[in-house]
Order: C-alpha cells, then sequence, then structure tokens
C-alpha cells in the first residue's frame, strides 16, 4: 500500500575507483542498495538512485602506468566494463556516469570560482616530493620506502601496512618514486585551499540537528576546529583532469570532484528518463531528460561503501 505523501528520494552509493573490476566488497553495497531502491519504488514514492565511476586518484594513475595505457584510455575501458558487470548483477541505476565529464568540469570550476570571489579560497606555497626522472610531483602513495618505525620494506609514503603508523613521505628511510624508482627530491608548488572553517558553525549544526545518525556526527565532528583543506595539486600529473580556472597549472583533486559529480548526477536525473547502467552510451554522453512531478522536497539519502 502505497503511502499518502509521495516522497522524493535520491540514493547514491560510494563511487568505485576506475582502476579496477568491481569486486564482493562493491556487490554487497550496490545490491542490498537496490533492493531498498525498488522497495521504495513499489511503495510508490519517487526514488532515483544515481552513481558514478570515480575516475581521478592516485589509484587509476598508478593503474595506468601498469598497463601502459593513458589515464583517459583506462578509464573509459573500467567505465564500460563496471557497466556490463552491473548490468550482470541486474542492479539498475537510474543514472551511472564519471567524475571526468565535461558536465562536472564546468559545475567543479563554477563551485571554486563562487568561493573564490566569496574570499573562501586561500593560496599557499607548499613543498612536496618530486620525481626528477618523470618531472612530476609525487603524491604520498606514489612514494615507497622503509617505515620509519619498524623498518619494514616497500612501505607507502603515508602509511605503513605492517606496524600502522603513519608519517610524512620525507620520514621514509631509503624512499624511491614508484613510477621511476629515482630518489625523490623536494620542491615547491603553490596549492588553493578551500577555508572550511569559514563555514564551522553552520556545518556543525547541521551534523548535530539531527539529519545523520550519531555515530557519523561523532566522527565528523569532534570538537576540533575545521582546518583548510587542500583542493588542488600541481598540473604535472597526468590525469588529465579539472584545472583551476584562475590557474592552469592547478588540477582540482578527487576530493573536490567527487562531491560536484554526485550533485551532477543528482541533477541530469532530475530531468532525465531513466537512463541505467545497461543502456548509458558512455561517460561523456549528455543523458536525456524528463520532468520530476513529486510534490515534495528531496530526501537525500546516502549509502556509505567499500571503495577500492
Amino acid at each position: 500500500m502505497s503511502d499518502p505523501i509521495t516522497r522524493r528520494i535520491l540514493v547514491t552509493s560510494a563511487l568505485p575507483y576506475a582502476n579496477g573490476p568491481i569486486h564482493i566488497g562493491h556487490l554487497v553495497e550496490y545490491i542490498q542498495t537496490d533492493i531498498w531502491v525498488r522497495f521504495q519504488k513499489l511503495r510508490g514514492h519517487e526514488c532515483h538512485y544515481v552513481c558514478a565511476d570515480d575516475a581521478h586518484g592516485t589509484p587509476i594513475m598508478l593503474r595506468a602506468e601498469q598497463d601502459g595505457l593513458s589515464p583517459q584510455q583506462l578509464i573509459d575501458r573500467i567505465w564500460q566494463e563496471h557497466r556490463a558487470d552491473f548490468a550482470d548483477f541486474l542492479i539498475e541505476f537510474d543514472n551511472y556516469y564519471s567524475t571526468h565529464s565535461p558536465e562536472n568540469r564546468h559545475y567543479s570550476e563554477l563551485i571554486y570560482r563562487r568561493l573564490d570571489e566569496a574570499g573562501h579560497i586561500s593560496r599557499r606555497v607548499i613543498t612536496q616530493a618530486y620525481d626528477p626522472e618523470k618531472q612530476m610531483f609525487l603524491p604520498d602513495r606514489f612514494i615507497k620506502g622503509e617505515c620509519p618505525r619498524c623498518g619494514a620494506m616497500d612501505q607507502y609514503g603515508d602509511s605503513c601496512e605492517n606496524c600502522g603508523a603513519t608519517y610524512a613521505p620525507t620520514d621514509l628511510k631509503n624512499p624511491r618514486s614508484v613510477l621511476s624508482g629515482a630518489t625523490p627530491i623536494t620542491k615547491e608548488s603553490l596549492h588553493f585551499f578551500f577555508k572550511l572553517g569559514n563555514f564551522e558553525k553552520m556545518l556543525k549544526d547541521w551534523i548535530g540537528g539531527g539529519p545523520i545518525q550519531p555515530q557519523m556526527a561523532n566522527k565528523l565532528d569532534d570538537g576540533s576546529p575545521l582546518a583548510c583543506r587542500s583542493g588542488t595539486f600541481p598540473a604535472t600529473r597526468p590525469t588529465g583532469v579539472s584545472k583551476s580556472p584562475t590557474r592552469p597549472a592547478s588540477i582540482f583533486t578527487s576530493g573536490w570532484m567527487r562531491p560536484s559529480a554526485t550533485w551532477l548526477v543528482s541533477k541530469i536525473t532530475a530531468t532525465a528518463p531513466a537512463c541505467n547502467s545497461t543502456t548509458s552510451g558512455s561517460p561523456t554522453a549528455a543523458p536525456r531528460s524528463i520532468t520530476s512531478s513529486a510534490r515534495t522536497s528531496p530526501i537525500f539519502t546516502f549509502c556509505s561503501g567499500r571503495r577500492s
């Protein structure tokens, strides 16, 4: 029996990285979410299930280098594989897209510009590891060496998988670049930071106001002040993702692109006919549109899950 009031429900899952196939950890989440979405639709609610490949970040760059492909070639291939796997398990997204799309670039840059114009972006020169052979700045996971605490070999530049220690890449013993094997040097680069503290009261009031579970609220707000969050990295990394509109030498991080991608896919789906993973043409094809007719405000349901 349908509820007397039709609800508008937006559901999304953790975006799978475009660096490899869908695994059992993904499927547990997506199948459970798909069942819940089908149930809501049977109850007569307007329920949209959207998701996308996370096509930016270190794992994609590492896998592309390993396979001898460009990042673009890799994410195109993986997106098709993910679509096929979801279709085989009868998981029906209303829209399955990609963070690497012209639309997401547009909205990422739009959000950035508006924040910058309002004084919410700061600029800071920081020192980073640099591969002198590949001539690129290295994220933490592109550096390996010996753990400074336990001495374990072949550990990443930010944490040790043997003893659990966390540290800066400069603390590693005998560090080397994952890409070339060269010893990293340090160089300075300009980064752009989002002044998260400017929105601290609003965010903490929202977190503590009841829209999310107490356990998640405790994790998000531990009582400490909100620090600036880096939103860019140097454009020497071969990702081909969206560049900062005020400084082409800087590229938006995947942490910046993911939220705008989720919002974008939701916006597209609200005005488009069902465009599930079995019928979408390509990660850069513009979806078609429909009109939403529900009477109440949207309810956003974000289903957390495992990322690869």
